[in-house]
């Protein structure tokens, strides 16, 4: 609300796509209301990608490295501060109450735990070229972002994977959005 209220561009990473289209909603409601001049600021998400040459494989090399196999979504250095994800009464006190960080903070440890949870609620996109493409098209309908930042370093994953999906990327799934 504040940053459609101040005519801001606005960014979402760490909750569900359901949770995101929600605020990236409200976000269009409350800014159109304020009579901005001008364009819409920009909308962004991120989101981790591992693309390699099959829906299979990309599923079989991500799912080491997510989740359970050591994805440090919902973990990391984050989580073991006193600001944690925003469910731990240690960290974000009265504010971890608020229904949304509770939310967050739900999200980040199922993230943590589950593969298929991170691919069921748009937190990870895993596929072929052709399936990821699909997937972006799916969330710039759904979500309503003009912005999308990829983040293909997934836990412990080895350069050389991580590079084969990045080079996937840039040759196959980049040219569908020209």
């Amino acid at each position: 609300e504040w940053a459609a209220r101040n005519n801001y561009n606005v960014a979402q990473n760490l909750d569900t796509d359901e949770t995101v289209a929600r605020k990236f909603d409200l976000y269009r409601k409350i800014w159109k209301e304020c009579n901005h001049p001008g364009p819409l600021p920009r909308v962004f998400l991120q989101r981790s990608v591992h693309v390699a040459e099959t829906d299979a494989t990309a599923h079989e090399q991500a799912r080491q490295f997510m989740a359970q196999g050591g994805q440090r979504v919902g973990g990391g250095p984050l989580a073991q501060t006193r600001v944690g994800w925003g469910s731990n009464a240690r960290g974000m006190g009265r504010d971890s109450d608020r229904p949304d960080d509770a939310a967050r903070g739900q999200t980040m440890a199922q993230a943590q735990q589950s593969y298929d949870f991170n691919i069921d609620n748009g937190l990870a996109i895993v596929g072929s070229p052709e399936t990821v493409i699909r997937k972006l098209q799916d969330g710039q309908k759904q979500i309503g972002y003009d912005l999308f930042c990829c983040s293909f370093e997934i836990g412990r994953m080895p350069k050389d994977m991580v590079m084969n999906s990045l080079e996937l990327f840039g040759k196959e799934v980049i040219p569908a959005f020209r």
